[in-house]
């Protein structure tokens, strides 16, 4: 309709953070328009009730040969030039080097198979109106993200991170922009695991007067030693099975259990969760529960409790 408006702004941020994968329009994208019709005014062709059909009923037959010409609407500012579609470097347009925004994290020590919460905290170096950048784990499974409200999305399907964050009055840092609960896959620091990729989302940081500069993550040391949880004893019975076998364990403390199955790819087949009392207790773990994907052989399960944890292997026929 020739403007832009809020609500332009929020269908591209939805785009951006990949919660939807078509640009949202009022009607088709494209017109097409009989080749032979002359425009009132060739300046300004959509401003008129153009026809988009043609009637071949009472034509003649050299009509037949006539056509459409198609027309691909959205640019609503007429500033799209082909000459400018060009491969440019990841970093061209971009004023300084130097990273305007710094993403910042302790750089803990993870456990294989344990859930841990990572805090990013995010320091701009001069005054911003926005800034979008995607994160993703190697050997890290990102379980959920938390932060400024409709600026950040975990995808389903890749476990990407994306963030696009706008402040027009201008944004300066955040003690905590960013809340994740990650499970790494084996036992290393989290710098090791967790990085930014231009991949999904070019990494970006946009001053008030709309220049672009870099981003960066930075971990910082930590000094205090993590100890290890303690293993706690369990029993699996019977192991080789085939239908169903039972987890056998005893906690001393009351609190939450949760039993984690996994294949030797690391893929994550089963998830139980339970509040349970301090006693001895007995957990069925049926075939039919899994993915329906899942072959006969080795399987790793884990078993956290709040005294300790166990993990230990099966082997399904």
């Amino acid at each position: 309709n020739g403007s832009v408006t809020t609500l332009d702004l929020l269908r591209m941020r939805r785009l951006i953070l990949n919660l939807v994968t078509d640009v949202e329009t009022a009607g088709s994208p494209w017109v097409f328009i009989p080749a032979g019709y002359e425009f009132a005014d060739p300046t300004n062709p959509l401003a008129e009730d153009f026809p988009e059909l043609l009637d071949f009923s009472t034509a003649s037959v050299t009509s037949f040969n006539d056509g459409f010409i198609a027309v691909k609407l959205g640019d609503v500012n007429a500033s799209v030039s082909f000459d400018q579609l060009q491969d440019t470097p990841v970093a061209a347009g971009r004023e300084s080097a130097e990273p305007w925004l710094e993403l910042a994290a302790a750089d803990q020590l993870l456990f294989a198979g344990q859930e841990a919460e990572v805090v990013l905290s995010a320091a701009a170096q001069r005054h911003l109106s926005g800034f979008q950048f995607s994160l993703i784990g190697t050997d890290l499974e990102i379980l959920s993200v938390s932060g400024p409200e409709g600026s950040v999305a975990l995808d389903q399907t890749d476990r990407v991170v994306r963030v696009s964050y706008s402040d027009p009055m201008g944004w300066i840092g955040s003690d905590e922009l960013l809340r994740l609960r990650v499970m790494p896959r084996r036992t290393a620091r989290l710098g090791e695991l967790l990085r930014t990729t231009d991949r999904y989302l070019l990494g970006e940081a946009y001053s008030q007067d709309l220049q672009r500069g870099p981003i960066a993550l930075q971990f910082s040391p930590v000094d205090v030693a993590v100890a290890p949880p303690m293993e706690i004893a369990a029993e699996v019975w019977p192991n080789p099975f085939r239908a169903e076998t039972t987890l056998a364990f005893a906690n001393v403390q009351s609190g939450t259990v949760t039993l984690r199955l996994f294949d030797v790819r690391g893929r994550q087949l089963l998830r139980r969760s339970e509040m349970v009392a301090a006693g001895r207790h007995m957990w069925t773990i049926g075939r039919a529960a899994l993915r329906a994907d899942v072959p006969a052989g080795l399987l790793v399960y884990r078993l956290e409790t709040p005294d300790g944890v166990k993990t230990g292997r099966l082997v399904m026929e």
